[in-house]
C-alpha cells in the first residue's frame, strides 16, 4: 500500500490540488452568483416588481435555489441559502457605509 502511495504520490497531489481549488473557486463562483441576483432584485424593486425587502430576499433565495438544483449542487437547501443571503446583505451594507467592513452596521 504505501509502495502504491508512494508511486502515485503525484498524480494524489494533484487531484488534491484540483478539488481543494474548485473548492474555493466554487465559493467565489457562489458569492458573486449571489450578488448578481441580489443586485438584479433591487432593480426589480425600483421598477415595481417586488415591493420590500423579505420580497427581495425571498426572490433571491428562490432563484439561487433553482440555479443550485440545476447544476445538481448537492447539500444544499432554502435555509442554508437565505443565511449566505443575509450575510452577504449585511457585509454589502457594511461596505457602502463607510468603505470598510468593520461591523458598523447593526
Amino acid at each position: 500500500m504505501l509502495k502504491f502511495l508512494w508511486d502515485f504520490r503525484y498524480v494524489i497531489l494533484f487531484i488534491l490540488w484540483v478539488v481543494i481549488t474548485c473548492v474555493v473557486k466554487g465559493k467565489d463562483w457562489r458569492d458573486k452568483k449571489i450578488h448578481e441576483y441580489m443586485l438584479a432584485a433591487k432593480q426589480m424593486s425600483k421598477d415595481g416588481f417586488l415591493k420590500d425587502g423579505p420580497a427581495q430576499e425571498d426572490w433571491v433565495v428562490d432563484n439561487i435555489y433553482i440555479l443550485f438544483q440545476r447544476l445538481k449542487i448537492p447539500f444544499i437547501n432554502k435555509d442554508n441559502i437565505r443565511f449566505i443571503v443575509q450575510k452577504l446583505y449585511k457585509i454589502a451594507m457594511d461596505k457602502m457605509d463607510n468603505g470598510k467592513i468593520d461591523n458598523s452596521i447593526k
